[in-house]
C-alpha cells in the first residue's frame, strides 16, 4: 500500500514539474523573442521559441480536432472506394461465370 502511495506522489510531483516547465516556457518565450529582436540573445533562441510555439499549436485541441476530422474524412472516402471496388469485382465475377455455363 505504501508503494502505491509513493508512486502516486511521484506522479503528482512529475506532473507538477511538467506544468511548471510549461508555464515557465510560456512566460519566457515572448522575452526571448524580444531579446533576440534587439540582439540580446543569439538567433537560435528565436528558432527554439518558434519550434516551441509550433509544437504548442500542433498539440492544441483545435488543431487535433481538425486532424481528426481530416483522418475521418479520408477513412470514409477510402471505405466508399473499397465498397465500390468490391461491387465491381462481384459484377465481374457474375459476368464471367454466366459465360461459362
Amino acid at each position: 500500500m505504501e508503494s502505491v502511495m509513493a508512486t502516486r506522489s511521484t506522479i503528482m510531483d512529475y506532473d507538477g514539474i511538467l506544468t511548471s516547465a510549461w508555464w515557465a516556457a510560456h512566460i519566457a518565450s515572448p522575452f526571448a523573442l524580444i531579446g533576440t529582436f534587439f540582439g540580446l540573445f543569439p538567433l537560435i533562441t528565436s528558432v527554439v521559441v518558434f519550434v516551441f510555439y509550433v509544437v504548442q499549436l500542433y498539440e492544441s485541441k483545435t488543431v487535433q480536432g481538425w486532424l481528426a476530422r481530416r483522418r475521418t474524412t479520408k477513412l470514409l472516402k477510402l471505405r466508399a472506394r473499397i465498397l465500390m471496388l468490391e461491387e465491381l469485382d462481384r459484377d465481374n465475377v457474375r459476368h464471367s461465370t454466366k459465360g461459362h455455363h
